[in-house]
């Protein structure tokens, strides 16, 4: 996209750029997950670092829903739109990532120590005000999408996944791909009195602190599990190091749009990648039933 968005300055056309194609497709991952110990290319450190992002989905997910239902009723209609199956997607990604967890306590890995500090966190976070939440939300979004983006772009990080654990993470990184928007979209409606120095200063400050947050959980996750199958200290460590920042490494290509969110005129759909949906789609769409949209009280 061309457009340049400033704080204070967007057009609707371009930020509800996905729009009424928003969907929460019904994917349900087999039951029981069976998981064995390296799904990832046999790769123990690929591995850690998505069972560490799936130990924090259902909490995170939880707290991104919540965050955003205390602004429905305040917003225009077509992100009030947007703003419901975002809910419904999120809600899902929380009970499909659950019933992954589940697999990997199966598969022999201890998990509660990493839930403990996800939930403490979500506990610190739910005791700020509503600006607090949202903002969280927004910042939490572009580092998924950002994410999802190069796990849907570059086939060589899960290519070699084992086919029916892969799915789980096509659907949810395809979901996460179109309805990335929506907490931005709903943080500029709640902000809209703000002046742009003020709205600005108060996204990227977050960003940072929420990046250091995210990159050392993810870290202490990640030598936690690897600690139970015979890696620890610095060996752990530089392990991991080398699989996220080799060249191609999924850490290393998303330093690019990681830095993007810092512009003063930052909009998540001036990187319009709705291409990646439909290609990610081809690989688990079969599994979804043909349900196109569902009511919020289904997903209980």
């Amino acid at each position: 996209m061309d457009k340049i968005f400033f704080e204070n300055d967007h057009n609707d056309d371009e930020i509800h750029a996905y729009g009424d194609d928003m969907h929460a497709r019904k994917y349900r991952v087999q039951r029981p997950v069976e998981l064995k110990k390296h799904w990832v290319d046999d790769d123990p450190f690929a591995t850690a670092f998505y069972n560490s992002l799936s130990i924090s989905f259902p909490y995170a997910e939880v707290f991104m829903i919540d965050s955003i239902k205390i602004w429905q009723d305040r917003l225009s209609p077509e992100t009030q739109k947007e703003a419901t199956v975002f809910i419904q997607q999120e809600a899902n990604h929380s009970r499909e990532h659950g019933a992954f967890n589940k697999g990997m306590t199966s598969a022999g890995f201890e998990i509660k120590t990493v839930e403990k500090d996800i939930i403490n966190l979500v506990k610190r976070l739910n005791g700020k005000d509503e600006f607090y939440r949202l903002r969280a939300t927004v910042c939490i979004e572009h580092l998924t999408s950002i994410i999802s983006a190069e796990i849907l772009a570059n086939d060589r990080h899960l290519g070699n996944a084992d086919p029916e654990l892969k799915k789980i993470w096509l659907w949810h990184a395809t979901e996460e791909i179109e309805h990335k928007a929506v907490a931005y979209n709903v943080w500029n409606e709640a902000t809209k009195d703000w002046s742009s120095t003020r709205r600005y200063l108060y996204r990227i400050s977050f960003f940072l602190a929420m990046t250091y947050t995210f990159f050392r959980n993810r870290t202490v996750a990640q030598i936690h599990l690897l600690k139970q199958e015979g890696h620890s200290g610095w060996g752990a460590f530089w392990g991991m190091m080398r699989y996220g920042f080799r060249k191609n490494g999924l850490a290393r290509n998303v330093i690019k749009p990681w830095f993007q969110f810092l512009k003063p005129n930052f909009h998540p759909w001036q990187t319009d990648d709705r291409h990646l949906i439909p290609a990610g789609e081809s690989e688990f769409m079969m599994d979804v039933k043909p349900v196109k949209k569902q009511k919020v009280a289904e997903l209980a």
